[in-house]
């Protein structure tokens, strides 16, 4: 509905949300654009924004495996011993990780 109203008055759908959540939060535009630039700088920091790309494709939610996504800061810590050759144990064993954890990324890391 909001989006047929914005097209009749020629302007994004996006401003007449703003302009009825400033209504909903009894605030005004500048103080919901504030609020909005550091929203938007807090969801930069741990990479959201980033992902967004890797996350939509084509306009839909990319399909992935199921099962647990580990961070990319894990995969990486057990990647990096892999090439001076340390084994499976002496990488779970250092990083604290249970052994099936770095089983099972090395596995998808082949």
């Amino acid at each position: 509905m909001l989006a047929k109203v914005g097209a009749g008055l020629d302007v994004h759908l996006i401003s007449l949300q703003i302009l009825a959540t400033c209504v909903d939060e009894g605030i005004s535009t500048a103080e919901l654009m504030t609020k909005i630039a550091a929203e938007s700088q807090y969801l930069e920091k741990p990479g959201v924004t980033a992902r967004i790309a890797i996350e939509i494709v084509d306009g839909e939610l990319a399909t992935k495996k199921p099962g647990r996504c580990h961070p990319q800061e894990t995969v990486n810590a057990i990647q990096a011993p892999k090439p001076a050759g340390k084994t499976q144990k002496v990488i779970y064993e250092v990083l604290g990780l249970s052994r099936s954890t770095v089983g099972r990324i090395c596995k998808t890391l082949k």
